[in-house]
């Protein structure tokens, strides 16, 4: 029995390299990936193959078995360690994005989530046997000796067993560990389906050293994470280790930001983060921002936070939008370090630096701009920000700043769709009578009386019109070019003829043909919509025939 081919591979979801996918398997049938194959019917696999690990001993002999393989099989990688392990996944996962990628030998309850955010698809209950044997019982975040537990904290059908004397040990841990290991891929799938997958992978790891090492080896492979994961989430981003401050969304975000950000003032305002997200929205900022009124349009402001560093422009963008850190008022120094390195990125262009901010905020504003003896920095703050010698002193400092009538700040609005645009397409567009609709954060954009483009807050990104999709379709910037037809709800990969290489999956993208053109949500990579030939390519938002 085989894998038929990448051709069996159907992409339902994705959460980066993490995907939900119905594969046809010859013998077995349809499995929904994540999945967990038993012995039985992975013995039946014809495979042909030579264990994955024999790449590192004996590359040549690996190569002419390993050339003509149907699907992807990684074998024999427990004897290797952690940092092996990531590295022979990735470059063997990075060969073929399509292909079904099946890992032996290796999934336990804990490292399972982590083996899925790499990219595996398919895993056997080999472990779960063998370890039984042992008499070890599985739990959700590593094991226990079944001889010197006193408590069985499952409820499953063989545990039940165990819990009533039956003497048949070794059987029912083979079934419960079994059943752990299937629960763990059917977590998994919802996991994904919420694109949550990230959040939950940092959880595991804290509990096992050698999984910590695997993240941190992973999140290096900067080629590997470019290629697949999303800059645009539905789910809440939750940094809350320091394993958190490398994950892609992060890291683009603050690499993306520092590229395309543009003052139109000398001086700058740093405020702390706020619980409630967007910032503006939150208590503090408001009374900050109504205390000023129109002197607030001489600066431009900076929120920092921890990872972040958000200049107000683009705080309804993912992550900034939709994060929630733990606030302690206690920052670690490598916090201090990884934000003000980011903050000083920043500050180049200013001349005065107007600093808001308290205790660890405030550290981070003096790291930032340690090394830079020209910056003059004024701390406004005296004990509460809110408090009434804050407000009075913070207000004392935006009066003294001459204001800049040629590049007033007052319409943020406006300044919030150009910011977004550059982020999202790295597109600039004549701002000339564009009208504003909608209450903060739900904010639409039109021109002439026609919608060019709105927030999406759910995925924190700048969802285009028609008329903006006709400008990104011209420049052919995040296009899907697709076969002689009119889609109606959804465009399959099968229909698409060529894609953007940028396209991630969430991106917001524009397909055409020679009498349709429309907006969408990407379900693939650009990538992935070529080289597939089934599962959902785009999620489509409106379109436009040519003639209309």
């Amino acid at each position: 029995m085989t894998v038929t081919n990448e051709e069996a591979t159907y992409l339902i979801k994705r959460d980066g390299w993490g995907r939900i996918a119905k594969i046809e398997i010859e013998g077995v049938g349809e499995v929904i990936t994540p999945a967990i194959l038993k012995m039985e019917d992975l013995s039946k696999i014809e495979f042909g193959l030579v264990p994955y690990s024999l790449r590192e001993f004996d590359s040549a002999t690996f190569e002419k078995f390993n050339s003509h393989n149907s699907f992807l099989l990684a074998t024999g990688l427990s004897a290797l360690p952690p940092r092996k392990i990531v590295e022979l996944l990735i470059d063997l996962r990075m060969k073929n994005i399509i292909k079904p990628l099946l890992v032996t030998g290796l999934a336990l309850p804990q490292n399972l989530p982590f083996l899925v955010y790499i990219g595996a698809d398919l895993f056997d209950n080999s472990m779960a046997i063998m370890l039984a044997h042992k008499r070890v019982y599985f739990h959700e975040n590593g094991f226990l000796s079944y001889d010197k537990m006193k408590y069985i904290p499952c409820s499953c059908n063989a545990c039940n067993k165990l819990k009533s004397g039956d003497d048949d040990v070794v059987s029912l841990l083979r079934e419960h560990n079994t059943n752990k290991l299937f629960e763990q891929a059917e977590l998994i799938k919802e996991l994904i389906r919420e694109e949550r997958l990230r959040n939950f992978v940092e959880a595991k790891a804290k509990f096992n050293p050698d999984l910590t090492v695997m993240l941190r080896v992973a999140d290096r492979f900067e080629e590997f994470n470019q290629r697949l994961q999303p800059k645009f989430k539905k789910s809440k981003l939750l940094p809350t280790t320091m394993e958190s401050f490398d994950r892609y969304e992060i890291r683009y975000f603050l690499n993306r930001v520092s590229n395309v950000y543009t003052h139109k003032s000398k001086y700058a305002l740093i405020l702390p983060c706020s619980a409630r997200k967007p910032y503006l929205l939150s208590k503090t900022h408001r009374i900050i921002r109504n205390s000023l009124g129109k002197l607030i349009s001489r600066v431009n402001e900076i929120i920092v936070s921890s990872p972040l560093v958000v200049p107000r422009e683009f705080e309804l963008l993912y992550p900034a939008i939709n994060y929630d850190t733990p606030v302690t008022g206690v920052w670690s120094d490598e916090e201090i370090d990884f934000v003000a390195k980011h903050l000083s990125k920043l500050l180049g262009g200013f001349e005065v630096i107007i600093a808001h901010v308290e205790g660890g905020y405030k550290e981070v504003v003096k790291r930032a701009v340690e090394e830079d003896d020209d910056k003059e920095v004024i701390f406004t703050a005296s004990g509460s920000i809110t408090s009434k010698d804050s407000l009075r002193n913070l207000r004392k400092e935006l009066e003294s700043l001459p204001e800049d009538l040629s590049t007033p700040l007052s319409l943020l609005n406006l300044r919030i769709l150009e910011s977004m645009l550059k982020y999202q397409y790295d597109v600039r567009i004549d701002l000339e009578g564009v009208k504003v609709r909608g209450k903060y954060p739900k904010l639409e954009f039109h021109r002439d009386g026609v919608r060019i483009a709105r927030v999406d807050t759910n995925y924190g990104l700048l969802e285009v019109d028609i008329p903006l999709a006709e400008y990104l379709a011209e420049q052919r910037i995040y296009c899907v070019e697709i076969d002689d037809f009119e889609p109606s709800g959804t465009i399959f990969s099968g229909g698409v003829l060529n894609a953007d290489r940028r396209i991630r999956p969430n991106d917001v993208v524009v397909f055409k043909n020679d009498f349709v053109i429309g907006v969408g949500r990407a379900f693939m990579s650009g990538e992935e919509m070529v080289l597939s030939s089934k599962g959902i390519a785009i999620e489509v938002k409106r379109k436009k025939r040519s003639e209309e």
